[in-house]
């Protein structure tokens, strides 16, 4: 955990670390594109590492420029994490996919290439789209409201185990 955070949050080293533990980090990743290396061959590494970490990964196609998109990021990214995002994306390993690092890979995920966005995707062992999630601002008010909370139903729904 990172010194300034921590003084910023008025912690001590030992009050984040407790924090930490009494419920599970979100695991969010940037797919960026690396030469010499496939979209597939870096989605597949990141499907298997998070498998590893004993976490359900989805993928969250989006885009730098979407207010949707960041929205949600600012959900995600915001520390400390709200406890209702924590819960809501325990067991998750989100992989963020943006459109402008790819282009489209909608097409690649077998996808209609005017799919709406931001979408989560749950994937299977090979990286294929077994479901979608369109998220829009009134997905996120039934978020922050504590409402519905569509994206645990649409993760417990497709593999996270509840608990």
């Amino acid at each position: 955990v990172c010194g300034v955070w921590l003084l910023a949050q008025g912690l001590t080293p030992h009050q984040a670390a407790a924090q930490e533990d009494t419920a599970p980090a979100l695991a969010v990743v940037d797919l960026r594109p690396v030469r010499g290396r496939t979209f597939h061959e870096l989605l597949m590494a990141d499907i298997a590492k998070a498998r590893q970490l004993g976490r359900t990964p989805f993928l969250e196609l989006g885009g730098h420029s979407c207010g949707v998109c960041h929205a949600v990021h600012t959900l995600l990214d915001t520390r400390p994490v709200d406890p209702a995002v924590r819960a809501a994306f325990a067991g998750t390993y989100i992989i963020r996919i943006a459109f402008e690092d790819w282009g489209n890979r909608q097409t690649a995920l077998g996808l209609d290439p005017d799919q709406r966005m931001p979408a989560y995707l749950a994937v299977d062992t090979l990286g294929r789209v077994t479901h979608i999630l369109t998220v829009d601002y009134w997905t996120l008010s039934d978020f922050q409201a504590d409402g519905k909370n569509p994206f645990r139903q649409f993760f417990l729904a497709n593999g996270v185990r509840a608990g």
